[in-house]
């Protein structure tokens, strides 16, 4: 179930994902075209938890910076990549 599925979020879907499209376009002004909605969404969830209040959704993703993300995503990278044991 994902977040925006809370009563308390689900009229505000539509405004909380336009919120999220403005940051990728900051992301994008400082070079970093690449991010996609689906990408970035993903990161924001995990950085709140499942009860997450309006006010603290929207904190979250107006305070997100480029740095946070791309470490989420390297680590992320890491993580799928782990070659096996000898």
């Amino acid at each position: 179930m994902s977040i925006l599925d809370e009563p308390h979020l689900r009229a505000h879907r539509q405004a909380i994902m336009d919120l999220c499209q403005a940051k990728i376009e900051e992301f994008a002004l400082l070079g970093y075209g690449q991010v996609s909605l689906e990408d970035f969404w993903t990161y924001i969830s995990t950085k709140v938890k499942p009860d997450v209040q309006l006010h603290q959704l929207v904190e979250c993703i107006l305070s997100a910076r480029i740095t946070d993300y791309m470490n989420y995503q390297t680590i992320a990278a890491y993580k799928s990549s782990e070659l096996p044991g000898p």
